[in-house]
């Protein structure tokens, strides 16, 4: 499965809105494979605290965030609003950039950059 950083963003998002923790019923209108795939992801990243449970008596999964680390928190500081996210996907598209964790960091500090000049 590849990465999918509109999907990363909207559960980084969801995850901070939530009351408790977020499980992959609670993101909507995405493939709940896709959810656990990305929850795993993010908490691998050091992004989120959390992790995935495999049901023995009929191999279903899911996955779940407790919570937003420091660095989760910051990333998502950096892609929450739609226009910086645009933004930051129209410069790497332009610059011939793969979305990668690093070219989305970088990406999010120069959109901010660019606004206070």
């Amino acid at each position: 499965m590849k990465r999918d950083w509109d999907l990363i963003r909207a559960i980084l998002v969801a995850a901070e809105e939530s009351e408790g923790p977020l499980s992959t019923a609670d993101v909507e209108g995405w493939p709940a494979d896709a959810v656990n795939y990305h929850i795993e992801l993010i908490v691998e990243a050091g992004l989120a605290t959390g992790g995935c449970t495999t049901y023995l008596n009929n191999g279903g999964r899911t996955c779940r965030i407790e919570s937003l680390t420091w660095q989760g928190h910051e990333l998502l500081d950096g892609i929450r609003s739609k226009t910086a996210w645009n933004a930051i996907q129209r410069v790497a598209k332009e610059k011939g950039l793969a979305l990668t964790f690093e070219v989305v960091k970088l990406a999010a500090a120069e959109v901010v950059k660019s606004l206070f000049r």
